[in-house]
């Protein structure tokens, strides 16, 4: 009688953890994306605004003035020796030509991108630093940097 309930029990087990892993998605909740995530800081993310100047068959030339990159739409442009400024908003340019030197002057949100990059680049650094101190000794710096 007891070998009877214990497959029986096995058995009803069996079904109910099937029927529970065949029922549907089910995602851990360690391995869901939280709906509310909760930050330290400030959750300021810029906005960027769409494309409002369209450039055509447009031309400039030399440093006297920037031309600002934020919201245009350029084609056919020919540009030399500009100071293109850029604060990191959204830009198109379709067939365009660059000579001389360009001179690029960032503001705002691309300005603060390009030193964040740096900062995780200056860890990375110091990251591969300890790694090769550590490597010395074992012989593999090569295989970490």
């Amino acid at each position: 009688m007891s070998k009877v309930i214990l497959a029986l029990g096995s058995f009803l087990l069996g079904v109910a953890t099937t029927f529970l892993f065949l029922s549907g998605s089910h995602t851990f909740t360690w391995a869901q994306q939280p709906s509310n995530q909760i930050g330290i800081g400030s959750a300021a993310t810029p906005i960027v605004p769409p494309i409002s100047q369209h450039f055509t068959d447009f031309g400039i030339s030399g440093g006297i003035m920037a031309f600002n990159v934020d919201g245009a739409e350029c084609v056919r442009c020919v540009f030399n020796g500009p100071v293109l400024k850029y604060g990191g908003g959204n830009f198109q340019f379709t067939d365009f030509t660059f000579s001389g030197p360009v001179r690029v002057e960032l503001t705002g949100a691309a300005k603060n991108t390009l030193i964040f990059l740096n900062f995780v680049n200056g860890l990375a650094r110091a990251t591969c630093r300890i790694i090769i101190c550590f490597a010395r000794s074992v012989k593999y710096a090569s295989r970490f940097c």
